[in-house]
């Protein structure tokens, strides 16, 4: 059985904390397991308990998906998962 080489993929970020902060949701493409270009993209001020979201659909056989949160004193970086065209987790990226 074969993998399927399209995907849907989104990214989310949920700000839980008390202060607005910008927000930049982004899915890389690439192959292999390096993400090499962006497809998707978006940066806005997201509001406490509100959402952002960055969505593409394509093929590829492997996609990244990374946030990068600002506007915290500790610049708190959080990145996900690499994941492949069928949805296995290829590698987390760790928490900065």
């Amino acid at each position: 059985m074969s993998r399927p080489t399209s995907h849907t993929f989104l990214c989310l970020a949920l700000n839980v904390g008390k202060r607005p902060v910008e927000v930049t949701s982004e899915v890389f493409t690439g192959f292999g397991s390096y993400p090499t270009m962006p497809i998707a993209s978006v940066t806005e001020p997201v509001l406490p308990g509100n959402v952002t979201a960055a969505a593409s659909s394509g093929s590829a056989s492997v996609l990244f998906c990374r946030f990068t949160f600002s506007g915290s004193r500790s610049g708190l970086r959080f990145s996900a998962e690499l994941l492949d065209a069928g949805g296995a987790v290829v590698s987390v990226i760790e928490l900065r």
